[in-house]
């Protein structure tokens, strides 16, 4: 089939059968246009719980002709265009403006997992690996099972920036080696450099050190040092796109509980070096926190490329090694060191987030063990017998694996099958055309990598996650309520989103640290550490806070009127009202008795007519409201009888940020500009 070759050869055929590779993977484990991503069995996903409502709360103040800089609905308020989770300046979330929020959201993984197959294809080519290697890396990537698996647990962000990652890479090989018009390369790295940022502010910290020590090993290897120049420009004019979202974040950092966090805490979910195991052993189902695994065939080809020429792709090794053993946290020895000299790092959280910098060397290095087996002159000059005892000793062991799998089902046949294969296709590399070792290895990739990602996404229907909430949201609007807590996440966070039932807690990492302390004052919970959410679930979700001390005086001053649990609540001055969905609802009896109404006239501006005999906190306290600064910095207040009109209008950096990035983005259309007229 030559024309078959040919289409797929190119880059828009490579395209379009990734595109709908992707498409068909993600059918198979449900993500229609109705469905989210969730990890099989797990009740809850943050595609759910903060993608979903952030995309939609976007999509309707657009609608509405506002910016949205706050929401009201969760933690009594918080700033939403500064909170990178919520993705305001990330261009591709704008497209809900036009689209329904589950398909939105459903197009960006499948486009980002596209474009990741595309960037590490390009990025191959740059490294002048060979057209069916690079394709071949290019599916490797986008099929990866960490990007999976951040798709099924619903970190988009995660996913989002992922798929910048080889891109970057390859922008920068092209502003180092490139002989492009320096317009273009000027653009590529700050605009792809942009692009990752504002997808996620934690992994791109990741992405922009490793495309650093890249520039300058492509600097040292090719001793163009003065190309390193260039790249100066670029980071300016990256930062001044990127402003709009940064400068806010470094404002308002001192009012969030992540500028407290600990060691400890942020060495959460450290990997355990027992399970290094999992880069040969795939851990279907497993964490997606510790997903090491990139497919059997691929660690092999990657160590044929790095044995095939040790020195000349020791960097990618070396990255691979880095990754590892930060990865480790605390059960290592690198980051501990690495966060007493650089203490901002302790912001990211999660060290083995930094795998993705190892899964995207496994994959370069995998093609040039790719691009090695398919030259019939490299085969011959690389001991080409020691290749065939290699991969008859892997099938071997293989069946091996395979017999031993009816005693031990633990190990799986899958890990035995990978044997097989990865022992097959290294026996008859040097009897097999170029082009059928590369489709042969492209299958047998697909088909174990595909396998992997089945266990580690499931799509769910809307009815699953929102409207069989419906009954109780009705319940609750018919009780007139104001604002709910519930200790037991009883109500959860979509579906207050969509029936506008603000929230007295919720999950976010961005959180008011002076909110903090009154929320734990009122409901009698106290997290041991850092936590994402209000309430801390420390425990078993539906007892963790069943004895909590609440105070229905402080919840009372802070607008709550009702309480929504699981469990019997025995405390003074909340009183059960009726029983919706088998939970239990309660009236707050110390709910001030006159009439309070609070109109939000936009997500950025209220109005409030306190007609009752107590202090209303109508929302939490943050630099950028035009009222004074309450003297505990916590709430705003109304008291009694009063009326009160206030806006976020003046976030702190917000201007500035934005001044910033509309130069910038001038220069950068500027560029393009005089680069498409010299052409």
């Amino acid at each position: 089939m030559p024309f078959v070759s040919r289409f797929t050869a190119t880059t828009i055929g490579f395209t379009t059968c990734l595109a709908i590779l992707i498409a068909v993977l993600m059918l198979v484990v449900g993500l229609g246009p109705d469905a989210l991503p969730f990890p099989p069995h797990a009740a809850f996903s943050d595609a759910a719980i903060s993608h979903w409502p952030n995309a939609l709360y976007l999509q309707q103040s657009l609608r509405a002709g506002q910016i949205p800089l706050w929401r009201d609905l969760l933690m009594s308020g918080q700033p939403f265009a500064a909170n990178p989770l919520n993705k305001v300046w990330y261009p591709l979330q704008w497209l809900v403006l036009i689209l329904p929020v589950t398909l939105h959201l459903n197009l960006l993984i499948w486009g980002h997992l596209v474009l990741a197959g595309v960037g590490m294809r390009a990025l191959g080519l740059r490294l002048g690996i060979g057209q069916g290697a690079s394709s071949i890396m290019g599916v490797a990537y986008a099929l990866t099972p960490r990007l999976l698996s951040a798709a099924g647990a619903g970190h988009l962000d995660i996913l989002y920036a992922a798929a910048w990652f080889p891109c970057m890479l390859w922008a920068v090989h092209l502003a180092i080696l490139g002989t492009q018009r320096i317009a273009w390369r000027l653009v590529a790295v700050s605009v792809i450099g942009a692009m990752c940022f504002f997808a996620d502010i934690r992994l791109s910290v990741f992405v922009f050190g490793t495309s650093a020590v890249f520039a300058l090993w492509l600097a040292y290897t090719s001793r163009r040092y003065t190309a390193l120049l260039w790249l100066m420009p670029a980071l300016i004019l990256m930062v001044g796109l990127t402003a709009i979202q940064w400068l806010p974040v470094i404002a308002l950092a001192p009012y969030l509980t992540r500028s407290t966090i600990s060691i400890s805490d942020a060495a959460t979910l450290s990997l355990q070096p027992v399970q290094i195991i999992g880069l040969v052993i795939p851990d279907r189902f497993g964490s997606h926190e510790t997903m090491l695994y990139v497919g059997l065939i691929v660690l092999i080809l990657a160590c044929v490329g790095f044995a095939r020429a040790p020195r000349r792709h020791a960097f990618w090794a070396i990255l691979t090694l880095a990754a590892l053993l930060y990865a480790l946290g605390d059960q290592g020895l690198v980051w501990p060191v690495l966060v007493h000299i650089i203490p901002p790092l302790l912001w990211l959280r999660v060290p083995p987030r930094v795998w993705i910098v190892g899964v995207v060397a496994l994959i370069v290095l995998a093609g040039y063990g790719l691009s090695a087996l398919a030259d019939r002159s490299l085969v011959r000059s690389f001991q080409r017998r020691t290749l065939q005892l290699i991969g008859f000793g892997l099938a071997i062991a293989g069946v091996g694996m395979g017999v031993a799998a009816a005693k031990f089902p633990a190990l799986g046949v899958s890990i035995a099958l990978g044997f097989v294969a990865a022992g097959v296709l290294l026996f008859v590399s040097r009897r097999l055309s170029t082009q059928t070792l590369f489709v042969l290895a492209g299958i047998v990739i697909i088909l174990d990598l595909a396998w992997m990602d089945v266990s580690l996404v499931q799509g769910r229907p809307q009815n699953v996650w929102l409207d069989q909430y419906a009954p109780l949201a009705q319940a609750m609007h018919e009780a007139g309520v104001t604002r709910l807590y519930s200790p037991d996440y009883s109500f959860p966070q979509q579906a207050a989103a969509y029936w506008q039932i603000p929230q007295f807690g919720g999950i976010d990492p961005f959180q008011l640290r002076a909110y903090v302390t009154a929320f734990e004052a009122a409901t009698g919970t106290y997290a041991s550490g850092y936590s994402v959410t209000l309430p801390a679930f420390e425990g078993n979700l539906a007892t963790t806070n069943q004895h909590a001390n609440i105070d229905a005086n402080l919840l009372a001053r802070w607008n709550v009127s009702h309480v929504l649990a699981g469990f019997v609540l025995d405390i003074p001055g909340l009183k059960l009202i009726s029983r919706p969905d088998n939970l239990y609802l309660y009236a707050n009896e110390r709910y001030p008795s006159g009439t309070t109404k609070i109109t939000w006239d936009s997500p950025n501006r209220f109005t409030v007519n306190n007609s009752g005999d107590q202090t209303i906190n109508v929302a939490a306290w943050v630099p950028g409201w035009n009222v004074a600064a309450p003297e505990d910095n916590t709430e705003i207040s109304v008291s009694p009888y009063g009326q009160v009109s206030a806006t976020y209008s003046d976030p702190p950096g917000m201007v500035v940020g934005a001044a910033m990035s509309g130069v910038s983005l001038l220069i950068v259309m500027g560029l393009l500009a005089s680069g498409i007229v010299r052409k």
